[in-house]
């Protein structure tokens, strides 16, 4: 029996797009929501995934968004960081649906960037 190789976090996030267009579509076609969202706004549940899914990366070659403000070892280390409880639910809940092998990264591989680079300089009474 051959064993999956590991997935790089760019395919990861592509293939979370892909699962989270579908679950869009379905939701704006039957009017409700995913089976885990609290309560019956599908409106809002398709705001939140598509938040979600605009910070995971899925492209593979890497780029730095203007406004990014930390550098991290590894291009899910962002989204990873700034998805509420919900979404890495949502995330490890779709990666263990399909089998794929992948690995979240830690919060601690996040790298704050030095004081002065990448912002604008303040402002100067």
């Amino acid at each position: 029996m051959r064993r999956e190789r590991t997935l790089e976090d760019w395919e990861v996030g592509a293939r979370l797009r892909w699962w989270a267009l579908l679950e869009i579509r379905a939701m704006s076609g039957r009017r409700r929501p995913i089976r885990d969202w609290p309560d019956d706004d599908h409106v809002a549940c398709i705001r939140w995934l598509a938040n979600l899914c605009d910070n995971i990366p899925f492209l593979p070659e890497p780029r730095k968004p203007w406004w990014s403000r930390a550098r991290s070892e590894r291009r899910f280390a962002y989204a990873w960081a700034v998805a509420d409880e919900r979404g890495r639910q949502w995330i490890l809940s779709t990666v263990d649906k399909f089998g794929w092998n992948w690995t979240p990264p830690s919060t601690s591989s996040l790298v704050p960037l030095p004081p002065d680079e990448g912002r604008p300089p303040p402002d100067k009474p």
